[in-house]
């Protein structure tokens, strides 16, 4: 099975969400300070809603923290 990975990098940050974990769940989108993820339009392969970047991504890493199925990984820009 391919890996399907959605990946942006911002002025902070990249955001990296592996597909084949997130169920959409939608508390990486609930709970970001800035309001910078949204659900995308698109399903993944297992036909769930995936997180992406619309907003500001400061790094912050919540997304990342409280993922229930270890989906999103954020790296610091430097």
């Amino acid at each position: 099975m391919a890996r399907i990975i959605y990946t942006e990098t911002k002025p902070h940050a990249t955001v990296t969400v592996e597909q084949r974990y997130c169920k959409g769940c939608d508390l990486c989108v609930r709970l970001c300070p800035v309001g910078a993820l949204q659900l995308s339009e698109a399903f993944s392969a297992a036909g769930y809603h995936y997180p992406v970047l619309t907003g500001q991504c400061t790094g912050c890493t919540v997304c990342e923290i409280i993922c229930p199925d270890f989906a999103i990984v954020v790296s610091e820009q430097r």
